[in-house]
């Protein structure tokens, strides 16, 4: 009855706050969480309480401004970044700004003056983007940096102007080597572009891609000429016959290792079993001749019994691992016949199939 009463009350707590925060956004006051970038908390007196309002940061603001100018002047956000980086600005914590943080000023519409909240469901262990109807925006809360008509447009030129970059789910479908190659200059992931067209397919820095030249110097590499190189490469420096037949005889060297191993264990466990035989008919000679009862040898008898079915387990398992072993060993002429079904592989197998092959090697 307690855990009923005090899940009701949690809910209507819940429910009393969520109304709370609701009136008090709607009231134009700030309800926490990080601060807009260009904008700072200040506290003013509503009767006889402190509420949280936003105002414009002299040193924030003017940057936020200039990268809604140069969007309306066409820039994407990574030309954006860039320019910002070049020019000696940085983000709150002292780094270089990135493609991220400028895209979610430009589509962020708390800087024409409007508070938005309850843009996300935390109620799941992902946290969920909420459907629009259920979003509040509260219009000429604060002081804007950017009108209604020039967001609108920026909003528009972005769509217009928006960079080819595929989800890594989408990724991870046409590009061969995602995942694993990292660029030579910073050590960031490549990740996957296209052109806008979408006819040519890129491996670029994730961090020049998001940050422009003052994030990384690497360059962008055509996705045929990666892919192709590291292909060749593959079939040319480890699928030689050379390799191969020094990896034959290193796994034939193996196999014999185990068998030798596997042969020792044996003979000791066939040892063990000439043991607990022996042991077993000591104990049955004395019960028939009467010397010991059978409830004195009992327990022996059933313990010696076990653990001669365990090294008959033992015995058998090494039986056909020796014999198993002994049939394995690799002829070279076959293995080079595999290579020939592994090149084919590396061409003509599905994406996924010829993915999975590569990353065993690379």
């Amino acid at each position: 009855m307690i855990e009923v009463i005090d899940e009701f009350y949690s809910a209507n707590l819940a429910q009393d706050t969520m109304r709370g925060m609701k009136e008090n956004v709607n009231r134009g006051f700030f309800n926490g969480g990080i601060v807009p970038f260009g904008y700072r908390k200040v506290k003013v007196a509503i009767g006889g309480s402190q509420k949280t309002k936003l105002e414009l940061d002299d040193i924030e603001a003017p940057i936020v401004r200039y990268a809604f100018k140069m969007a309306r002047d066409g820039k994407g956000s990574k030309e954006i970044a860039r320019v910002l980086n070049s020019d000696g600005l940085c983000t709150r914590t002292g780094k270089l700004f990135g493609t991220t943080i400028i895209n979610y000023w430009l589509r962020n519409p708390v800087y024409t003056g409007a508070l938005v909240w309850n843009r996300t469901d935390r109620t799941n262990e992902r946290p969920l983007r909420k459907p629009m109807e259920e979003v509040i925006v509260i219009p000429n809360t604060h002081e804007a940096l950017v009108s209604i008509d020039g967001f609108n447009l920026v909003q528009a030129l972005l769509s217009d102007r928006r960079p080819y970059v595929r989800h890594p789910r989408v990724v991870a479908s046409k590009y061969l080597l995602s995942g694993f190659c990292y660029c030579g200059k910073c050590g960031a992931a490549l990740i996957g572009t296209a052109a806008k067209s979408g006819k040519y397919s890129y491996y670029e820095c994730n961090a020049r891609f998001k940050k422009g030249r003052e994030g990384c110097e690497g360059i962008r590499l055509g996705k045929d000429n990666l892919e192709g190189f590291v292909v060749d490469r593959i079939k040319g420096n480890i699928l030689t016959e050379e390799n191969l037949r020094q990896l034959v005889a290193l796994i034939n060297i193996e196999l014999l290792e185990t068998s030798t191993r596997c042969e020792k264990q044996l003979i000791q466990t066939e040892k063990q079993l000439t043991q607990t035989s022996n042991k077993l008919t000591k104990l049955y000679t004395a019960l028939e001749s009467g010397k010991l009862d059978l409830e004195d040898l009992a327990p022996r008898i059933k313990e010696l019994r076990a653990h001669q079915q365990e090294l008959q387990k033992q015995r058998d398992h090494l039986l056909s691992s020796v014999n198993s072993e002994a049939s394995e060993s690799l002829d070279t002429d076959t293995v080079i016949g595999y290579v020939k079904e592994l090149e084919q592989i590396l061409g003509e197998a599905p994406f996924l199939q010829r993915k999975t092959f590569i990353r065993s090697f690379v």
